[in-house]
């Protein structure tokens, strides 16, 4: 009877407690490779994510570091986004989807998805804007293209070796 109770204790409290789950991201890639992609990647498959592992960090520069402001904007044609950016800081995922919004990219960034949804094109702008020397302004436009209907094969496949 004893063990009993002990197996009813463990499921209601961990049926009570509130649980984190984390989603692992790594080997997370620099600032500075997140750029590289982000400039030359063109276009984008509906329906397929495009996650990226990113470490934001501040920049060194000479005794201490220059904090990056960086913003994302997000512009197109028509009614809906072509995709959405999400941008997660570990504890909160800022979702930009909406003509000529804009949403700051923290230092704390873990994770950077692109989740393309229909056919379409967009313009997203990163821009640093500290007020210093440092300050700069990326525009990409990318495509998206409709994902192919899926395949449906007229008779089963076979295989003789």
């Amino acid at each position: 009877m004893h063990k009993l109770t002990c197996l009813l204790a463990a499921a209601l409290w961990l049926a009570a407690t509130p649980r984190i789950y984390a989603q692992v991201c790594s080997p997370a890639e620099s600032q500075y490779a997140f750029a590289a992609y982000f400039l030359t990647a063109t276009s984008f498959t509906a329906g397929v994510d495009e996650t990226r592992c990113v470490k934001v960090e501040p920049i060194p520069f000479g005794l201490g570091e220059i904090d990056l402001d960086l913003t994302a904007t997000l512009t197109f044609d028509g009614e809906q986004p072509p995709g959405i950016l999400l941008v997660d800081d570990g504890e909160t995922v800022q979702r930009l989807d909406a003509n000529g919004e804009v949403i700051k990219i923290p230092v704390t960034t873990v994770k950077i998805t692109i989740s393309p949804q229909r056919a379409g094109t967009a313009t997203i702008v990163l821009k640093q804007d500290g007020g210093s020397f440092l300050d700069f302004e990326i525009e990409r436009t990318f495509i998206v293209l409709a994902n192919p209907a899926p395949v449906t094969w007229t008779r089963p496949l076979t295989y003789t070796p």
